[in-house]
């Protein structure tokens, strides 16, 4: 583990390297099994500050890497949780949260939302807080309470 700024560094990817991205990259996962009940939701951004991704995988070491490569950027893994159940939903909580900061990287134009114009901390802190909305939500269901679109089934 590398330490950047005073703060704890899970990963550094340099994106204009060939290494960026593990052997293997190359076979990306399918949706299917990116909607796995074994991810992570992660934060990610750029060494020096800028954006921060908040996204979702189940090997968030190799996402960022792969996206590292792709996008041709230096990020760094600020946080990652343990494997979540609801994965996919507490990240759009977590979206939505964010939603007043979102703004995709130049060259991802218009084909991105999980990119939001914040630091890793407040990405962090938006990702523990969608996790608390989501179990508050699952406490509803089971008291019997209405969600309409965040039924948990």
């Amino acid at each position: 583990m590398a330490v950047a700024g005073g703060s704890a560094v899970i990963a550094e990817y340099r994106g204009g390297s060939t290494r960026a991205a593990p052997v293997g990259a190359e076979s990306l996962p399918s949706k299917a099994k990116k909607r796995s009940e074994k991810a992570s939701i992660y934060v990610a951004g750029e060494q020096g500050g800028g954006l921060t991704k908040v996204g979702y995988s189940e090997n968030p070491i190799e996402r960022v890497g792969i996206v590292a490569a792709i996008g041709k950027m230096d990020l760094v893994l600020w946080f990652m949780t343990k494997p979540l159940r609801h994965a996919v939903r507490i990240e759009h909580i977590a979206h939505r949260i964010l939603a007043p900061y979102q703004k995709s990287p130049n060259y991802w134009i218009g084909c991105n939302t999980e990119w939001f114009n914040v630091t890793p901390e407040v990405a962090r802190r938006a990702v523990l807080e969608a996790i608390k909305l989501a179990n508050a939500c699952k406490r509803m269901r089971e008291l019997g309470l209405s969600l309409g679109q965040w039924s948990w089934e």
